[in-house]
């Protein structure tokens, strides 16, 4: 079962982190990797024989995720190896600080997990300047470290507090759940999205939906929220950037 939604979520992973582009050099890579970052949380809680499998996925999924954009498919097989090797890297090292089970709401743990994945970043980001030959390690390291930042708690904090999950999947909170994150994907469209008159677009609006999975749903509902708005106003204003470039292209 968790290898199927393992697979499932890397592959919507690779899309949703291909709706915002950053340029490369002369390429177009996807904003966030998301795949990177699921790969890190589950290498970082599941304990069992099943890395190679997970790394194979991720794999698979970050190459999908750039050739889609126009990537060359060899660069990006080179490019998704450096990416998921440093990923391994960095999450087999954290497993290894933390001797007892992995837990988010701990603050040793959530910090040995940020420095984790920023070393990843750059070891990443590094590579892919030396092996790969890119022209662009900025754009790889802010799009390897924001996937991690935000799909490496989230499903390292659902599947160690998937009985809770399970529970309320289960109970009425589930409606206090739906109704606080279609309020947050809401506002955060409306902000970034410039749906709204612009003296209500107010970044701050969010700021409730945000604190109320903290005191409510624990650090994998904050974790989760967080990835929900991240990567709405991540498209929103990939969006506004493509179409105030085809309008500057329409006016030459």
């Amino acid at each position: 079962m968790l290898a199927a939604l393992y697979i499932l979520g890397s592959l919507v992973a690779a899309w949703l982190g291909g709706l915002a582009l950053v340029p490369a050099g002369e390429l177009q890579l996807p904003a966030v990797w998301f795949p990177a970052g699921m790969l890190f949380g589950i290498a970082v809680v599941d304990r069992t024989s099943r890395l190679p499998l997970w790394a194979a996925v991720s794999f698979i999924a970050m190459i999908l995720s750039v050739t889609l954009r126009g990537v060359p498919v060899s660069l990006a097989i080179v490019l998704g190896a450096v990416v998921t090797a440093t990923v391994c890297g960095g999450a087999l090292a954290v497993r290894r600080r933390l001797h007892d089970r992995f837990n988010l709401g701990h603050f040793t743990d959530a910090l040995t997990l940020i420095v984790g994945i920023l070393g990843a970043a750059v070891a990443a980001a590094v590579l892919s300047v030396a092996v790969v030959g890119l022209s662009g390690a900025r754009a790889v390291f802010l799009a390897d470290a924001i996937g991690m930042l935000l799909a490496g708690p989230l499903v390292a904090g659902l599947i160690t507090e998937r009985r809770w999950w399970r529970d309320t999947l289960r109970s009425w909170r589930l409606l206090e759940v739906v109704i606080v994150f279609a309020g947050a994907l809401l506002i955060t469209d409306a902000v970034f999205g410039e749906r709204v008159e612009p003296f209500l677009r107010v970044p701050a609006f969010i700021l409730p939906f945000m604190l109320w999975p903290a005191f409510r749903f624990g650090p994998s509902g904050s974790a989760l929220v967080i990835a929900v708005i991240c990567t709405d106003a991540f498209q929103n204003l990939s969006s506004m950037r493509s179409e105030e470039h085809t309008s500057e292209l329409q006016s030459h």
